[in-house]
């Protein structure tokens, strides 16, 4: 059995990181994977449309293979393969986001586009990395064949980092600099809370179109000299070992892998209880729809009610922002007692576990 995975990007962004992690997966267990991307770099100025010329002529050369299709655009190329070939029977479709999540906070044209998608993958297999999102997908969307896989925890993201503090703390936020994101309300939090308190610092990791307006933003509070902003780190455990807890305020997320990896070094987390991801990970035993309109203490950190608004910039903590001073000064309070307690039901994420799932699917004809 050989399989063929395509994904939008070669390295750029956690879908591209989750496929290659699926790629050396599958193939550690025995079946022979290639992998394709669409872009190799996130350059958004080459031609697009001979990319996906190039990318159909290659998916069509591995026709007979079992193929993956990693997000949207290379759901894209799969669906146009599929109308051309006249067969969708080898073709998985995975999803990485909380697509009714996008599909309601999106523009009409876009919404009109991913209804179109959606439609035209009610009757395919529909793979999502959540089972939020594949519920909420499911009952909105009207698909048919749909499963949730996890994202597979690499052996290189696990084991327990330990960093020498010499009396700072450092707390790190590891995301795309979007504002979807909210890493201004982060900075604000920060700032709420460890203004005053020189032992505490930030750094923030990861690129993207926010970051020179974030980087102006930092700079107009006390604690700037304290907020650091690292770019992109190629090294997981250089990076996660230079924090010691990771906290992140995002609107929506597809799983939420940098989750994943940060428990798993037994680094305590604060994040949103936002779709899809954070709960399952965090909470396990928990329903995955289940939220909380405030903060709640879990298995290895705090979930905090997921933001209203993206992208205030504002100059302070607005007075329906006070949940997030609480829930950051109550986690630092707590710091000790959450390191180090590792990842809840981890052998989900295992690439044993995820293999078998996949290789369960992949026999489904």
């Amino acid at each position: 059995m050989d399989a063929l995975v395509v994904a939008d990007y070669d390295r750029f962004g956690g879908v591209a990181k989750a496929s290659n992690n699926l790629v050396a997966c599958l193939s550690s267990s025995g079946l022979e994977v290639h992998k394709y991307a669409i872009h190799s770099d996130p350059v958004f100025c080459e031609p697009k449309l001979l990319n996906y010329l190039r990318s159909v002529r290659r998916t069509w050369e591995f026709r007979e293979s079992f193929q993956i299709f990693m997000h949207f655009e290379a759901i894209l190329i799969g669906l146009i393969l599929g109308f051309i070939t006249c067969s969708f029977k080898q073709k998985v479709f995975v999803i990485h986001t909380d697509i009714y999540g996008y599909y309601a906070k999106s523009s009409l044209l876009k919404r009109f586009v991913l209804a179109a998608m959606m439609r035209l993958l009610r009757k395919r297999r529909v793979v999502f990395v959540s089972k939020e999102a594949e519920l909420r997908a499911k009952d909105f969307f009207g698909l048919r064949y749909t499963s949730s896989i996890y994202n597979v925890l690499t052996e290189s993201a696990e084991g327990h980092v330990f960093r020498e503090r010499g009396g700072t703390t450092v707390i790190g936020s590891i995301a795309r600099l979007h504002k979807s994101k909210n890493i201004d309300l982060l900075i604000r939090t920060f700032d709420s809370v460890c203004g005053g308190l020189p032992n505490y610092s930030l750094k923030i990791y990861g690129d993207g179109p926010e970051r020179e307006r974030l980087e102006d933003y930092a700079a107009q509070f006390s604690s700037f000299d304290r907020i650091s902003f690292m770019g992109e780190e190629s090294e997981p455990r250089k990076m996660f070992g230079s924090i010691d807890a990771l906290v992140g305020f995002s609107s929506i997320e597809g799983f939420a892998l940098v989750i994943l990896e940060a428990l798993s070094k037994g680094l305590p987390v604060l994040h949103s209880d936002c779709c899809c991801g954070p709960r399952e990970i965090m909470d396990p035993f928990a329903e995955p729809s289940e939220k909380t309109s405030n903060w709640i203490v879990v298995s290895g950190g705090i979930l905090v009610a997921p933001p209203e608004e993206s992208g205030l910039y504002l100059s302070s903590l607005a007075d329906n922002e006070g949940v997030y001073h609480q829930a950051l000064n109550c986690f630092l309070s707590k710091l000790e007692s959450f390191s180090h307690k590792g990842l809840p039901g981890a052998e989900r994420f295992y690439c044993t576990h995820i293999a078998q799932q996949w290789r369960e699917l992949l026999a489904t004809r």
